[in-house]
């Protein structure tokens, strides 16, 4: 039975890392189309849950990804590099 528990919760990694990509591709395509954008932009635009959307940024960001701007309350979100146009 341990077996079987071991497998479920490796395949429930590997569907939650699977989707964590799709979330950032998400999050990389929206910015590169509006370019700089606020947090609450970006949320209304990839339909994201805010979790997700903080998790997404975050390791973006971590990577080296985006640009994070503070402007009193407001956060700016921007990519670092953008694709061809």
């Amino acid at each position: 039975m341990t077996y079987w528990l071991e497998k479920a919760e490796e395949e429930k990694e590997r569907v939650g890392a699977w989707k964590l990509r799709l979330e950032m591709q998400l999050i990389w395509q929206y910015l590169d189309e509006h370019g700089v954008t606020t947090l609450s932009k970006l949320r209304q635009g990839t339909k994201l849950p805010d979790q997700l959307l903080l998790l997404g940024v975050g390791w973006l960001a971590r990577e080296g990804k985006l640009r994070l701007v503070r402007e009193g309350k407001t956060v700016r979100v921007d990519l670092r590099a953008r694709g061809p146009e």
